[in-house]
């Protein structure tokens, strides 16, 4: 009897402890503001992200964004976005937003460490991300570094990869040939590609060499 007590009163206090931090957080799964999907960037083409759930998290009171993940091109299904940082809507087929957000109450203390990486490889092991159709103020990021200059694909996936803080793109593939509804643009001065087709990259995995 004195063991089953304790052990009831072990499971209780778990059980509160879970409860505890699960209040902390609340998730919001295809989060709107109104009748819009929030887009995965606060600015066009800028502060995507963390720095877009966190303003979204903010604005429903809580303390900043704890988790959150894309949902690419949803534009594509006729679904529009709303841009946070300038009020504008996102209309177009890339238009991406989020799966979800997971938000942090004021009082829930810092946020919980990010999950480890991957484990080391042969030569020591290296930081890196998955790029799915890596995108550039708002459109697909092309293939070429600029126009006829740098389109060995390498070129401009470096300096993607630099942008967002890597040292170097470790691989990259190529996409299917895009038409002009889907704009691309070129990384090396900002400029929208006019072909009427042009290529993308389909993923980027970047790298930070240990």
């Amino acid at each position: 009897m004195k063991f089953a007590r304790i052990l009831t009163l072990v499971c209780f206090a778990t059980v509160a402890q879970f409860s505890a931090a699960s209040a902390s957080e609340q998730t919001f799964a295809k989060p709107k503001q109104g009748s819009l999907r929030i887009d995965w960037c606060l600015v066009f083409g800028g502060a995507c992200g963390k720095p877009a759930a966190d303003k979204f998290c903010q604005d429903k009171g809580f303390a900043q964004s704890v988790d959150q993940v894309e949902d690419i091109d949803i534009g594509a299904s006729g679904i529009a976005t709303l841009v946070q940082g300038s009020g504008q809507v996102c209309n177009q087929p890339n238009c991406d937003g989020f799966t979800y957000i997971t938000c942090q109450k004021p009082d829930a203390g810092p946020p919980p460490p990010p999950p480890p990486g991957p484990p080391p490889g042969p030569g020591g092991g290296s930081d890196t991300h998955f790029y799915k159709k890596p995108k550039i103020g708002g459109a697909r990021l092309n293939y070429c570094f600029k126009k006829g200059v740098g389109c060995d694909g390498q070129t401009a996936a470096d300096a993607y990869c630099d942008m967002k803080g890597y040292d170097d793109a470790a691989d990259f593939n190529q996409s299917a040939p895009l038409t002009a509804f889907v704009p691309t643009r070129y990384i090396g001065n900002g400029k929208i590609s006019n072909e009427g087709l042009s290529f993308s990259f389909s993923d980027i995995t970047c790298e930070n060499q240990p």
